[in-house]
């Protein structure tokens, strides 16, 4: 079983980790950026529920909030260094992002405080500042897949829809590191009518979607849960 065959390969670049916090400096892993909406901006933005953040020093946080506030567990790695239990609190306001990371373990990894803006496109960026860690400076980072707008506070559409766009499997489809790319976790494939979540709007055939019981963690460039699906040909039909 097999989805449409696609010429065209892509290599995928292996990273090996790195062991201690303070020794890396990879850029993040940054969404690409679309052109922003015709409609006005949406006047406040969600959490989309599972939240993933990664910095620049290497760091991932993962938490869960459906709203424009956080309270709760979060799970906090990076560096080569194994994960540990964490606290998050704090909100969005408006498109403006303030959060507070408190560690289980600050003496491996630190406490944090992030700050940042929602695109228009619902992708959201800003900097972390690690404290006690001056010396690091404002660190870049991402959120890895977009927010929503609130019911109600869109005004006039764009492209941050207040709920998340969805894709309905038609046929039994592959999953891919890329479009065109790699095909990854053979035999695991997408059965007919799943409904599953665009991580962006889908193009040229091919929707990035989320897909929550993809074995094997992340592929490639891509964070874990995440993989390109074939669009063309009656394989997804896009709600």
């Amino acid at each position: 079983m097999s989805v449409k065959s696609v010429a065209a390969k892509c290599a995928v670049t292996a990273c090996a980790a790195v062991a201690g916090f303070l020794g890396v400096h990879a850029p993040a892993q940054a969404e690409p950026r679309y052109p922003l909406p015709l409609a006005p901006a949406c006047t406040q933005f969600i959490f989309s529920g599972p939240v993933e953040i990664r910095s620049a020093q290497g760091t991932l946080v993962t938490f869960f909030s459906t709203g424009a506030a956080v309270n709760g567990a979060a799970k906090y790695s990076g560096a080569g260094l194994p994960a540990v239990d964490a606290t998050v609190n704090g909100s969005i306001t408006g498109d403006s992002i303030a959060l507070t990371l408190t560690s289980s373990d600050p003496g491996v990894l630190p406490n944090a405080q992030y700050s940042g803006k929602v695109d228009d496109n619902g992708f959201a960026a800003g900097k972390v500042k690690f404290v006690g860690h001056d010396d690091l400076g404002d660190v870049d980072w991402n959120a890895t897949a977009r927010f929503f707008c609130a019911q109600g506070a869109q005004n006039g559409g764009g492209a941050a829809e207040g709920k998340p766009g969805t894709v309905t499997v038609l046929k039994d489809s592959d999953v891919y590191d890329a479009p065109g790319g790699n095909r990854l976790e053979e035999p695991f494939f997408l059965d007919n009518d799943s409904v599953l979540t665009t991580v962006k709007p889908c193009a040229d055939n091919w929707c990035l979607l989320q897909i929550p019981n993809l074995p094997g963690g992340a592929h490639g460039g891509l964070p874990a849960g995440q993989a390109w699906v074939y669009s063309g040909d009656d394989f997804l039909k896009v709600n």
